[in-house]
């Protein structure tokens, strides 16, 4: 067993709890760092949203846990699908009207998504909030129940309209993120903004509108073979660390998913790994 750590050598056969890393998001910074010069990626996953920047070729994140993180913007802490809606917003405006929603898991992001019908069902693999099953007319009914109604037909235009702002208002705020860490770090604005993610066409659609120099993980890998992969960013950066490094051994238990990125690569590379 290979166990990443935050040692110089990354990978190490030996266990020390002191410097093992669980910090997934590290591995896709280690990956890309040597890459290209100055970027932020962001990893908009199910549950956060991950900021990764590299300026001069280097992996320059201060924080080394959620705490840390949290505090220096390099980490959202709401994500694409489990996300309680009173976590995005605890009240909204349409108009002249606020509506002030109720702290309870009575839905979540994936509901919203779901409505606006940008969620695909390959992702879509999460339990409802109630238990029921995924159709619209029941996203709708654990919508409603945040804000304190019963749904009906005479609401849907109102409960789209609740999606669209939350929507708004969860990736607005992923763009305002890139913008404090550009000035924080000093990052050229002209630097690439890179997607990963379960969320990452639904960023790339909307930060189109406002950034430019936009592109997905696996353009920056150089292979479409790495699209779906990199829904899952934190393994497939640790496939390629490994891959790069030369140091797959049968002798060597790894994760189903890593042997399976594993076996990914090596028919999208058309060369044995070794």
């Amino acid at each position: 067993k290979l166990f990443y750590s935050n040692s110089s050598v990354f990978f190490s056969s030996k266990f020390k709890m002191n410097n093992l890393m669980s910090m997934n998001w590290h591995a896709i910074g280690k990956l890309c760092e040597k890459k290209i010069k100055d970027c932020i990626i962001i990893d908009f996953g199910s549950t956060t949203t991950d900021f990764i920047c590299i300026k001069n070729f280097k992996l320059i994140n201060q924080g080394f846990n959620d705490f840390e993180r949290i505090n220096n913007n390099e980490l959202i802490y709401k994500g694409l699908i489990r996300t309680p809606l009173f976590g995005i917003r605890d009240k909204i405006k349409l108009r002249k009207n606020k509506y002030n929603l109720i702290p309870e898991f009575f839905s979540d992001m994936s509901d919203v998504y779901r409505v606006k019908k940008l969620l695909k069902k390959k992702i879509d693999i999460d339990n409802t909030a109630d238990a029921s099953n995924k159709s619209l007319r029941n996203s709708m009914i654990r919508i409603a129940r945040n804000f304190g109604f019963d749904y009906t037909d005479s609401k849907e235009e109102l409960i789209m309209k609740i999606c669209d702002e939350l929507c708004s208002y969860q990736l607005d705020e992923i763009s305002k993120n890139i913008d404090f860490l550009r000035k924080k770090y000093r990052i050229s604005k002209k630097c690439k903004i890179i997607l990963s993610g379960i969320g990452q066409e639904i960023l790339m659609n909307y930060l189109n509108k406002k950034v430019n120099d936009t592109i997905f993980l696996f353009d920056l890998l150089g292979s479409k073979h790495y699209e779906e992969a990199s829904y899952h960013a934190p393994a497939l950066s640790l496939a390629l660390l490994l891959f790069e490094k030369k140091w797959f051994d049968k002798n060597v238990s790894f994760s189903s998913e890593i042997y399976c990125l594993f076996k990914s690569l090596q028919i999208a590379e058309r060369k044995p790994i070794t």
